[in-house]
């Protein structure tokens, strides 16, 4: 049976994989999106052991002459000499163009909406909800599920359709999924499980008891 954990956050969470998982996983997104995108797509590793929310740990960067192509959380304790262990092939260290990210890793108010995004093959609805949550939500500011599904859809009903296209979102932080939270303020989903959406929204100032969202 299934933990309460893994109900809450739905399936093929990074958060509950092994590091060989990981990087498998990670290993598996690079051809793929190298394959999408008809180029090489490399990896970088953005650090927040350095900054205000190290529990954050590490987010992988995948990236290339295009822009973003996805982001995606590290397991706690995995380290970096594994990650280049596994990833030789594909680690390049993070291009200018894309240090918004450092900056952001250790606590600087910076729009990560400004960097190149490579948007995946997806539904058009998963799409729109994506590209949605990265033009509206700001750095610090939170938005509830019903709330975006009314702007975008007309009703609140289509809140739960919602919440699930925004657990598949590959881009996590760039855009910002967790600034998404439930209409009574309790957290939600996320795919780097809830202790990592709860750590995003304190680097970014935003505090669960001084929020009063409603569906």
């Amino acid at each position: 049976m299934a933990s309460k954990r893994q109900e809450n956050q739905g399936p093929d969470l990074l958060f509950t994989q092994t590091g060989k998982e990981c990087i498998e996983k990670m290993q598996q997104k690079m051809t793929e999106c190298s394959s999408f995108f008809g180029e090489k797509v490399r990896v970088s590793l953005v650090d927040f052991r350095k900054g205000p929310e190290p529990s954050l740990w590490f987010y992988a960067i995948a990236w290339s002459r295009q822009g973003i192509s996805a982001v995606m959380p590290i397991p706690y304790g995995l380290e970096e000499s594994e990650l280049q262990g596994g990833l030789g092939q594909f680690l390049e260290p993070l291009p200018a163009e894309l240090r918004l990210l450092e900056r952001y890793a250790l606590g600087e108010r910076v729009e990560l909406r400004k960097l190149p995004i490579l948007w995946p093959r997806a539904s058009s609805f998963a799409l729109r909800v994506w590209k949605s949550v990265h033009g509206t939500l700001c750095y610090g500011e939170t938005g509830s599920y019903g709330e975006l599904a009314k702007s975008l859809f007309g009703s609140s009903k289509r809140a739960r359709a919602l919440g699930q296209a925004l657990s598949k979102n590959p881009l996590l932080i760039v855009v910002p999924c967790h600034r998404v939270i439930g209409g009574r303020g309790n957290l939600g989903g996320y795919q780097g499980g809830p202790s990592r959406k709860a750590a995003l929204l304190r680097l970014e100032g935003i505090r669960m008891e001084n929020l009063g969202c409603s569906d």
